[in-house]
């Protein structure tokens, strides 16, 4: 309440009415209805238990479920991650949906034949992105063909070499390799107790097992 938060409390909240009044925009132009906001999903995918929180499930006039991941950036770095298929997020929450291992309402209603759609929603500029599933629905950019192609591929592998006792530690560089090649900022590896386990830049892919 003291007076050297006065402006930064007024820009908190005219960010938070923008947000609301771009969001609220969004969802009259799809002509969407909310079905829930921070629903709990669980599910299996490559063998693996999953289980997390969609920040909002929408369903569209054509009966299609709308999963939607709030994220406070902008769209530039989301948007070249999608281009380049290594988006992994939402494709995991589709997965719970629809190989679910807690039946719910939704769940019935995807089992009933309901397609899922996934999207991000980008709170500085109000961008909804999705892949080529979305790219019908008014106001949503389509960022590629399947925002999650490679990055799915690559967890089946990873999984399969786990699962055979093969596990590869990080080298040196890969923070560098994941944002040029798969736009992704690996803010993990930028930890001085990981880098003391990541493999130099010069070692053999035997080192690194």
């Amino acid at each position: 309440t003291a007076a050297a938060w006065t402006t930064e409390r007024s820009s908190l909240l005219r960010e938070a009415r923008d947000i609301c009044t771009a969001w609220a925009n969004f969802l009259r132009e799809a002509g969407a209805g909310v079905l829930h906001n921070e629903i709990a999903l669980k599910g299996e995918h490559g063998g693996l238990l999953l289980h997390g929180k969609a920040d909002c499930l929408l369903k569209l006039p054509d009966g299609r479920i709308l999963v939607v991941d709030h994220k406070r950036s902008s769209a530039s770095g989301r948007r070249e991650r999608m281009i380049r298929g290594w988006d992994l997020q939402v494709a995991l929450y589709r997965a719970m949906l629809e190989r679910p291992t807690e039946e719910t309402a939704l769940t019935r209603l995807v089992a009933g034949g309901a397609q899922i759609v996934t999207a991000y929603h980008m709170l500085r500029d109000g961008t909804v992105l999705s892949d080529a599933q979305g790219g019908d629905v008014p106001r949503v950019e389509t960022a590629g063909e399947d925002a999650s192609v490679n990055a799915m591929d690559h967890l089946a592998q990873v999984l399969a070499e786990v699962g055979a006792g093969t596990i590869h530690l990080n080298h040196a560089d890969d923070a560098r390799t994941f944002d040029k090649d798969r736009g992704i900022k690996a803010y993990a590896l930028d930890n001085t107790l990981v880098a003391a386990f990541s493999i130099p830049e010069t070692a053999t892919e035997e080192d690194a097992q």
